[in-house]
């Protein structure tokens, strides 16, 4: 083997050695933002979600739903419906978008709400996901 041949080899090896990211952060957002209204009704299927650590305040002008002060673990909506069991949270920004960190079976998840939501799904800095960060999770 000549001295490429055996770079290649070591780097294969070292890249072998690092753990592939177990999650990625996406964020769901659209063009007018994601009402809270809108997101809480999304969210609504108890058997699904548990929107304990959400509080809700109305404003007394208009009616509308407005985030009150966010409890100590922030507002989060948690998906009850991965596999592992686990509780995976849905955290609601005040500026109308949805972060998550997601594994590869929460981005199936986020894909569908954001579906539903007419809305889409890219990183913090409005990317969009490719299939090589779906191949990351993999």
């Amino acid at each position: 083997m000549n001295s490429i041949g055996r770079a290649r080899a070591e780097a294969h090896k070292r890249a072998q050695a690092y753990p592939k990211p177990a999650y990625i952060e996406v964020h769901i957002w659209r063009e007018p933002p994601i009402a809270l209204d809108e997101w809480l009704a999304e969210v609504s299927d108890a058997r699904e979600w548990d929107r304990h650590s959400v509080r809700v305040g109305r404003n007394p002008s208009n009616g509308e739903a407005i985030l009150l002060k966010p409890i100590p673990d922030g507002p989060y909506t948690l998906w009850l419906g991965h596999s592992s069991r686990e509780l995976i949270p849905f955290e609601f920004l005040r500026e109308g978008e949805i972060r998550i960190l997601a594994d590869a079976e929460t981005l199936k998840k986020v894909m569908e709400v954001a579906g539903r939501l007419r809305a889409h799904v890219g990183n913090r800095k409005r990317d969009p996901i490719l299939d090589r960060h779906i191949r990351m999770l993999a």
